[in-house]
């Protein structure tokens, strides 16, 4: 069983912080839109490592596209649904931040967190 970390985001900016202490991080982000369209969906899944004497900073994780941003397809936008999924993620704190939405109706991003903790 995992944590759900996005419940139908439908907005962009960081979705909220999930920590679990773990080693090993899978994320899967997913979205659905219905009564309208979604021309361009980009996000981030960013992680932080707490140091001690040191200030916290979040760094992208993923790079699968340009800037690090993960891009739904055209196709996957016009099928209005699609899921991508990241594993091995070294953080202690991950988060998905949804960096570009360009939509008509209404679209809800999700996402689900697992680790070998849960």
């Amino acid at each position: 069983m995992g944590a759900r970390i996005l419940n139908g985001v439908e907005a962009t900016g960081p979705g909220p912080v999930h920590r679990s202490g773990a080693r090993d991080h899978a994320v899967m982000v997913w979205f659905t839109n219905s009564g309208g369209s979604v021309t361009v969906l980009k996000f981030k899944v960013q992680g932080r490592i707490r140091g001690v004497d040191a200030p916290d900073a979040w760094a992208d994780l993923v790079a699968t596209d340009t800037l690090a941003e993960a891009t739904f397809s055209a196709g996957e936008l016009t099928a209005k649904a699609a899921i991508r999924f990241f594993k091995d993620l070294p953080a202690d704190d991950i988060r998905v931040n949804i960096t570009t939405l360009t939509e008509t109706g209404t679209t809800a991003v999700y996402a689900e967190y697992k680790s070998e903790l849960n």
